[in-house]
């Protein structure tokens, strides 16, 4: 039997199915429960059955959230290279852009705004600005702003979901879920156009999370 660092590195192996799903329908709000699990346990008989592009989604979501779990439960700190190294895993498709920092200018997708390109070293600082996460509400806020800032070519919000995942393991707290995925996305992109609107975020993903009476 694996042994884990805590409880809640336990949780995210045992739902792996469940955590690799709600983080596909982010990108592809089309992509199913048995979709997910076909591709997760039977790729090979799966993979003619399933649209490409939804098989290269649940692929690399698999293996960026295998690579979260082992560094969760190792005992080195997280790094920059983490966040890199997890957006080389989910858009393994892109072999050209795959953990790179975004050069060129983004438009995100249903939001109005254009992010600033960082470059490299304004990228590093950024990252490590988020990784002080103390508490799950400080994670909420490091993942709006990791998606907003758009660090990467492509696979943000799935790149910024599973590095806030990892942080939050890493402190032994509870991972984000996404379980209504219209209004994660909604309220995302109402943040992505107005900063005032971070607060309204947070509290959904700590209620979607966490629940009612623990959030």
């Amino acid at each position: 039997m694996k042994n884990f660092k805590n409880e809640n590195i336990k949780i995210v192996y045992h739902g792996f199915v469940e955590i690799i799903y709600q983080a596909a329908i982010i990108e592809d709000k089309g992509i199913t429960f048995a979709e997910t699990y076909n591709i997760i346990n039977n790729y090979e008989q799966s993979k003619n059955r399933i649209d490409r592009d939804k098989a290269d989604i649940i692929v690399g979501l698999k293996r960026a959230y295998q690579y979260v779990i082992d560094r969760a439960n190792d005992d080195n700190p997280v790094i920059v290279y983490d966040i890199r190294h997890i957006n080389k895993l989910i858009d393994f498709y892109e072999e050209d852009n795959a953990g790179k920092w975004r050069s060129d200018s983004v438009r995100i997708h249903g939001s109005s705004r254009i992010p600033t390109t960082l470059g490299t070293d304004g990228s590093i600082s950024f990252v490590e600005s988020k990784m002080k996460i103390n508490s799950f509400e400080e994670g909420v806020i490091s993942l709006a702003k990791l998606c907003k800032q758009q660090l990467f070519p492509n696979g943000n919000k799935r790149t910024g979901l599973c590095f806030t995942n990892l942080c939050l393991l890493k402190k032994d707290l509870p991972v984000i879920q996404v379980v209504d995925r219209a209004k994660y996305v909604e309220k995302l992109v109402n943040y992505y156009e107005d900063e005032g609107k971070l607060n309204e975020f947070v509290e959904f993903v700590k209620t979607e999370s966490l629940g009612e009476e623990n959030k």
